[in-house]
């Protein structure tokens, strides 16, 4: 048993390289003939890292604990089982294969660490090695998208930063400081390169906390230099990006306040109002699986919710709205648990909390499995390391 479950988990470690490629690329050629090929492996990989978690769990389940937050996971997949049976038809095990794959990767964490099959300082590596990938797969799809000559539309709001940013709670799990800053350096620069308003933004709170939670830290000659590098290299960058793109950054940053979020207000406001105007059993149940974009909300445009809560109040009905908020609830509680407990894991969970809380309420977490995934791992892993 030991054996399988330590092969299991290299084999989805290689899966997961495959996977952060295909869903960035599948993001890159978004508008690509061949993007549908890409979607298609990306499901396919789905599928083979769902399967092999399945099977772990499965043959580890004597040693799953029943904690508030396992319990949830839990009543989730059961949840999302029945409302996906309801609403999906032919869909079903495409919409299936999605939604199962964040509470699985939750349980199947859970599991290998609470039976001691891996180790928090392998994991981290591994989870480190991941960032780098994921960071220099975005500078390649950057590069490709700059070169394209096609003005600032093409390249801001690339989404393929949150693979990388993703990564952040585990970057702050590595022991080596050396490797943890060089990378939480290159981060902060792809992070404003990349336009993404949501993404600088979850990154300077989790920095600002960074330097609440280092008091004693922050007052030293090393930490200022630190910053005032930092901040000299970002204004450099600015510069460069700036001029690269003919002025195409300043020109996004002045139009923060003109198009209301990247439209994000009126596209609340036609969910909201679709919700309101839904039948009984589509408020209790849903529509289905990413609906919102199926049924071109705003203006015939396919756009999803930019808001979890209204997608899954859309999509997956209002008792798993409820669970959602519980959910929500439950990760705080967490929270406030390792600050109590001066636990070493604390200051990671809250940076993903940072990026849970800004990501569900300006864009999306739940909606997309590519993102949420290596967070809950980190949960799964945290909830093994804690419960009693």
């Amino acid at each position: 048993m030991w054996n399988f479950c330590k092969l299991s988990f290299n084999l989805i470690l290689l899966l997961y390289f495959a996977f952060i490629y295909l869903g960035l690329f599948s993001m890159q050629s978004e508008f690509n003939s061949n993007n549908e090929l890409f979607r298609f492996l990306l499901s396919l990989v789905i599928v083979q890292i769902n399967i092999i978690m399945l099977l772990n769990i499965l043959l580890l389940q004597r040693n799953m604990r029943l904690t508030c937050l396992n319990l949830f996971v839990i009543a989730w997949i059961c949840a999302i089982f029945i409302c996906i049976t309801l609403t999906s038809g032919a869909r079903f095990l495409k919409d299936l294969n999605y939604v199962l794959l964040w509470p699985l990767t939750y349980c199947y964490s859970f599991l290998l660490f609470k039976r001691g099959i891996l180790s928090t300082s392998k994991v981290v590596d591994i989870m480190t090695v991941l960032c780098v990938y994921s960071m220099i797969l975005f500078g390649v799809f950057f590069t490709d998208k700059a070169n394209e000559n096609l003005g600032i539309i093409s390249i801001e709001g690339m989404n393929q930063i949150f693979y990388a940013l993703l990564f952040i709670p585990w970057i702050y799990l590595n022991e080596k400081k050396g490797v943890q800053n060089v990378i939480l350096f290159i981060l902060l620069i792809i992070v404003f390169v990349s336009m993404k308003r949501s993404a600088l933004m979850s990154f300077s709170v989790i920095y600002l906390f960074s330097f609440l939670f280092n008091r004693n830290g922050s007052k030293s000659p090393k930490f200022l230099l630190r910053v005032s590098l930092a901040f000299v290299v970002l204004l450099a960058a600015y510069l460069f990006v700036d001029s690269y793109l003919d002025g195409g950054v300043t020109e996004r940053l002045e139009r923060v306040e003109d198009d209301g979020g990247s439209g994000r207000t009126d596209i609340w406001m036609a969910v909201w109002h679709n919700i309101l105007n839904s039948s009984v059993s589509e408020i209790l149940i849903g529509h289905g699986h990413n609906t919102v974009i199926m049924s071109k909300t705003l203006s015939g445009v396919p756009l999803s919710a930019h808001n979890d809560f209204l997608e899954i109040l859309y999509d997956y009905g209002f008792f798993l709205f409820l669970l959602f908020i519980v959910f929500s609830f439950l990760l705080w509680k967490k929270l406030f648990f390792l600050y109590k407990n001066r636990s070493p894991y604390f200051f990671s969970y809250l940076s993903s909390l940072v990026l849970f809380f800004t990501m569900t309420n300006l864009s999306h977490l739940i909606l997309y499995p590519s993102y949420i995934v290596f967070l809950s791992f980190l949960w799964g892993m945290v909830e093994a390391k804690t419960s009693v």
